[in-house]
């Protein structure tokens, strides 16, 4: 059944007086009650009745509102009935100067006094500013990204904050941005004002649902979008409400347009101002109606207006956070739903010892763990009784710790690859990081086996990855897999399992180094054991060409014979064509190896998508330069050096993007590089903070560059025969910081 919301009104009358109680901020408006289950209509009128201490003249009257949004339902039942006095705890108000004053009083929660019929409507039927443009608002919601369920939610909020009333008042308005945006936009009240009917001070929830698409940072300002858009501007600024720009509202505009080019000509505004006038067709003293200002807009007389109007952030941003966040606790609250006043926590099947190095020398069940000091005669049957049951739901404990299953044994491996053999009566000498006598077809099935549970894993995952912090951020490794046990001795010597971080690996794990099969086979590994602590993103060695070049596919060929070596590369890259190929931190830190994407590669059908459309990008992808030059970007692209910086060239047309943002990549010869002026929009337009990538050697093993928004991680030292130093970044509590790593 869908969701309803249920309330009871009482609409009391003493001739022609209407009685009117008072809200939590003293707004004036009927007498009501949320019903609350199992509550019934005619309890909650009695309630109402006692409560207000009127007394009724015979039976009431019932009618009903109901407005609908997608399948919800905001209901409310009115008792229609006449007193016998006006005693009572309310504040008795002649019906006609309700009537009179309701629409244009701040005094009143709404004018709604919800005539005697019955009847509803649905969200999309209460709008009236722009009723015209009814069979056409569905593209300004494509253009906004609006799409069903975030409209949707949008819509819920929205009768959320006015129920029972069906309009918003200026206070409720005020109320309901400032729970939406994280940044409310400037200029509320006017915002509000734009919303309203002429002569109103109440808004219809669908003509602010219209104006918050309009002020989407990714709503397009032109075509459709454009012209509704120009419409809420014109009202914005027509604070008289006479449906003319005057002189004075007309140069706010233009004042607003310049700062926001952040252009000289403020410094002489009247000569900009009759710039724009002219622009206008405007005489001295004429006024600038609506439909002159949109059509000169849509003819393009007059530019720079797509910077009025806008939101700082998308409506959606705090929304999602909010979402996560209850996500999280309806998470940890089906975890103990069985008894959740008690059970808040599990005791974990496993107990590790661990080294004074920080290693882990041994993993057992707890109860195995404590029956080596307990007396074997006492409590062990009890415990050993549940022994099944704790191992129930607990799948990825019990592979994590199974040193039979295929990840752990490759681990082991890969130990006895790490460490130097002495020669002995029983092993042959080995040196470190060799295989010595390892049979090495019963290695490469090992491989085969974890690529092949691994394929299946990564294609769940999405193209683009949600994650949190803390998390520790890597970049290109190249085949070094000293540094990768150094890396992982500092910062997750006990496992993924028993790390309180995740893992975020930017890409190029293969090529130039000596040892990318086993770096390779220890960060599939740990995949497979922390599916949730370790993300690996495809970087532009990752390719099948570039391998075949730079050392990957002959390194296979060369320890496993041709054809095995061959089976092997191939496995291993099926999994590099289904990896993900950019993530997001705390929907603040976009995370990818090599850059940001043109935004003209961020449309879906001619629509901006922002980086939402990385999940669009096909999977499997086996030639991502010709399947999907978005995902070529995002392994390819670099930022210019300063020298390369194009100069900051003034603007004749502010909703235009300049081609100097993105210049030819001479370096890589493919792709593109990115100024700071295009890291900046792409930042801004999709509510991030930072951008942290690899793909280029850093001395330091990091680099900070454009205006300290993007972050270059390296994590390969002495890269090449080279002396940089390798590094990684840690996400944590709003602050990245920067570690380096001591691999001498």
């Amino acid at each position: 059944m869908p969701p309803v919301r249920e309330a009871v009104s009482l609409w009391a009358h003493f001739g022609r007086e209407l009685a009117l109680s008072t809200d939590q901020h003293g707004l004036l408006w009927l007498p009501f009650e949320v019903l609350q289950s199992p509550q019934s209509y005619a309890e909650s009128y009695k309630y109402l009745i006692e409560k207000l201490r009127i007394e009724p003249c015979g039976n009431p009257a019932v009618f009903l509102r109901r407005t609908k949004s997608g399948e919800s339902w905001w209901q409310n039942v009115i008792f229609k009935v006449a007193v016998a006095s006006k005693s009572g705890k309310c504040i008795w108000t002649p019906i006609p100067e309700v009537d009179q004053s309701a629409l244009l009083s701040d005094d009143f929660l709404s004018p709604d006094y919800l005539s005697s019929q019955l009847d509803e409507i649905a969200i999309e039927d209460t709008m009236s500013v722009q009723r015209d443009m009814r069979s056409q608002i569905h593209k300004v919601f494509e253009s906004a990204r609006f799409t069903d369920e975030r409209r949707g939610a949008l819509s819920a909020e929205l009768l959320d904050s006015v129920w029972p009333c069906e309009k918003i008042s200026r206070s409720g308005f005020l109320k309901f941005m400032e729970n939406t945006y994280i940044d409310s936009p400037t200029g509320l009240i006017d915002i509000f004002r734009a919303c309203c009917q002429p002569i109103s001070s109440f808004a219809w929830p669908f003509d602010v649902l219209c104006a918050l698409a309009c002020l989407e940072p990714s709503t397009a300002h032109g075509d459709v979008s454009g012209e509704m858009r120009s419409r809420y501007i014109f009202r914005f600024y027509d604070r008289d409400e006479d449906g003319f720009l005057n002189k004075a509202e007309l140069a706010a505009l233009v004042r607003d347009v310049e700062q926001a080019r952040s252009s000289d000509s403020l410094t002489d505004l009247e000569h900009t101002i009759t710039e724009a006038r002219r622009a206008f067709n405007l005489d001295e003293t004429a006024l600038l109606g609506s439909s002159a200002f949109s059509k000169a807009l849509g003819n393009l007389q007059y530019r720079g207006t797509s910077t009025l109007f806008r939101a700082k952030s998308s409506a959606f941003h705090k929304m999602s956070l909010m979402k996560v966040s209850k996500a999280a606790k309806r998470r940890r609250a089906s975890e103990n739903e069985q008894n959740p006043e008690e059970q808040n926590y599990t005791i974990a099947l496993h107990t590790v010892r661990v080294r004074r190095t920080g290693s882990v020398s041994e993993a057992l069940t707890w109860w195995d763990a404590q029956s080596r000091d307990e007396n074997q005669n006492r409590g062990i049957a009890s415990v050993a009784q549940n022994r099944q049951e704790q191992r129930m739901g607990r799948s990825i404990s019990v592979n994590s710790f199974n040193e039979a299953n295929h990840p752990n044994e490759l681990l082991l491996a890969l130990r006895y690859f790490e460490h130097e053999v002495p020669p002995s009566a029983k092993n042959s000498p080995k040196l470190a990081f060799s295989w010595g006598d390892v049979d090495r077809t019963a290695l490469a099935n090992s491989v085969l086996k974890v690529c092949d549970s691994l394929y299946k894993i990564l294609m769940k995952e999405e193209r683009l990855l949600r994650l949190r912090s803390p998390t520790y951020i890597l970049g290109d490794i190249h085949g070094n897999y000293r540094d990768l046990m150094c890396f992982e001795k500092a910062l997750w010597r006990m496992g993924p399992v028993v790390t309180p971080c995740s893992f975020l690996f930017l890409g190029d794990f293969v090529d130039r180094g000596p040892n990318s099969l086993e770096v390779i086979a220890h960060l599939f590994s740990d995949k497979l054991l922390g599916p949730e602590k370790f993300y690996l993103l495809r970087g532009n060695h990752e390719i099948r060409g570039v391998q075949k070049i730079f050392g990957f596919h002959s390194e296979c060929c060369q320890k496993f014979g041709e054809n095995l070596g061959t089976r092997v590369w191939e496995a291993i890259n099926k999994c590099f064509d289904a990896m993900p190929l950019a993530a997001v931190i705390d929907d603040k830190l976009f995370c990818v190896h090599g850059g940001i994407p043109p935004d003209w590669l961020l449309e879906i059908s001619g629509q901006p998508m922002g980086i939402e459309a990385i999940n669009h990008i096909p999977k499997p992808l086996s030639d991502p330069e010709e399947q999907s030059p978005l995902a070529w970007e995002l392994m390819w692209s670099d930022p210019v050096s300063k020298s390369d910086e194009p100069p900051a060239i003034p603007s004749e047309d502010g909703d235009a993007m300049y081609s100097e943002d993105f210049l030819p990549n001479p370096k890589r010869r493919t792709a593109h590089m990115f100024s700071s002026r295009a890291l900046s929009k792409f930042l801004d337009s999709n509510q991030l903070s930072h951008v942290i990538r690899a793909h280029e050697v850093q001395q330091a093993g990091f680099q900070v560059q454009q205006n300290e928004r993007l972050l270059t991680v390296f994590s390969s030292s002495h890269y090449c025969g080279g002396s940089n130093e390798a590094a990684c970044v840690l996400a944590d509590r709003l602050k990245l910081r920067m570690i380096r790593l001591d691999t001498s």
